[in-house]
C-alpha cells in the first residue's frame, strides 16, 4: 500500500451526531509515533490490513494484527510501534463527532479507547472510501458519507449503545463551525513540530492572532501552547531515548532545545530522572 492522504472536508449528520471528516489516510507505518492525544471531539479510526505491531495507550499495550480495529478518543494518548520485519499497513480516519444532545453525545464514550476484531469484514468500508476519493467519480462524496455512516453505525452498535441508537438515523437542521478544520492541524502541529515549534509559528499557519491561538489550545487541551508543546516533546524524547541509541545530545538538538543542558534541565523537571538514567532503566539491548 502506497502512503495516501485526503482532506474532504465533508461534513454530515448521523441521528442528532455531526460527523467533520477531517482526513482519510493510511499506508505502511516504518517510524514509531510518539505518544500524543487529540483534542475535543476528535476520534480516531484506524484499520490495520496487514503487518502488526503495537498500540500503547496509558492503560494497555493492543496488539494490531490484520484485521484489527483500534479507535482513539479525545484526551486517550496513545503511540504507535510496527514490528520491524513486518510493518503494519493500515487505514486512518481522523473525524469530528460532536451531538446537542447530551444521552447521545454518551454513546460516544465507549468509542474513545475500543479495538475490535470481531464485526466480520470492515476492510471494504475504508477501500471505498480511498477509491472514491482518489478517483472522484459522480457522486463521490454522497458515497463517501454513505460508507463512513455504515462504519460508525456499526461501530455504535457494537459498544454497546443500542438503545440510544434507535434514533441514529434521523435528521436534523445542524450548523457547522467553518474553522472545524484547525483542530486537525492543531492535532498534527505538537506531533510533528518539535524542532521549530513556536506559538507565533502556530498562528501563523492557523491565520489567526497569538491570543485567539492560545484560546484555542486552551478549549482543545485545557493547556497552554508551552505545556503541550512540552508534553510532545517529552513523549517523543521518551520513546527516542529507549528506542534508539541516538547521542542524547542529537534528541535534544531534534527536539528543538538550545542545548543539551536545557534538555536535560527540562526532561529532569518534567520526569523525575536524568535523561541518561531514563535510557539505562528503559532501553532494551
Amino acid at each position: 500500500m502506497e502512503p495516501f492522504a485526503f482532506y474532504p472536508k465533508l461534513a454530515f449528520e448521523l441521528g442528532k451526531l455531526q460527523i467533520r471528516i477531517l482526513r482519510v489516510s493510511g499506508g505502511p507505518i516504518f517510524a514509531p509515533i510518539p505518544p500524543h492525544r487529540h483534542g475535543a471531539d476528535h476520534f480516531e479510526i484506524h484499520f490495520c490490513v496487514a503487518g502488526f505491531g503495537w498500540v500503547e495507550t496509558a492503560s494497555q499495550r493492543i496488539l494490531v494484527e490484520a484485521g484489527s480495529l483500534y479507535i482513539t478518543g479525545p484526551g486517550i494518548t496513545h503511540s504507535q510501534f510496527s514490528d520491524p520485519q513486518h510493518p503494519m499497513e493500515e487505514y486512518c480516519l481522523n473525524l469530528l463527532m460532536t451531538s446537542e444532545t447530551p444521552a447521545l453525545f454518551r454513546a460516544l464514550e465507549p468509542l474513545a479507547n475500543y479495538q475490535t476484531k470481531d464485526l466480520g469484514k470492515l476492510e471494504p468500508h475504508f477501500a471505498t472510501v480511498v477509491t472514491e476519493l482518489r478517483e472522484k467519480p459522480a457522486f463521490f462524496e454522497e458515497a463517501v458519507i454513505a460508507e463512513i455512516q455504515q462504519l460508525l453505525i456499526r461501530l455504535l452498535r457494537a459498544s454497546g449503545s443500542e438503545t440510544v441508537l434507535k434514533t441514529a438515523l434521523s435528521t436534523n437542521e445542524t450548523f457547522f463551525d467553518t474553522s472545524w478544520e484547525r483542530y486537525l492541524m492543531i492535532d498534527q502541529y505538537f506531533l510533528a513540530g518539535t524542532g521549530e515549534a513556536s506559538l507565533a509559528d502556530l498562528a501563523n499557519q492557523l491565520h489567526l492572532s497569538s491570543r485567539q491561538t492560545q484560546r484555542l489550545i486552551r478549549d482543545l487541551y485545557d493547556q497552554t501552547f508551552q505545556s503541550k508543546l512540552t508534553e510532545g516533546r517529552m513523549a517523543a524524547a521518551k520513546m527516542l531515548l529507549r528506542e534508539t541509541h541516538e547521542a542524547i545530545s542529537l534528541i535534544a538538538d531534534k527536539l528543538g532545545y538550545a542545548s543539551l543542558e536545557h534538555f536535560s534541565h527540562s526532561f529532569k523537571k518534567q520526569c523525575q530522572v536524568a535523561p541518561s538514567d531514563y535510557r539505562k532503566a528503559h532501553q532494551q539491548d
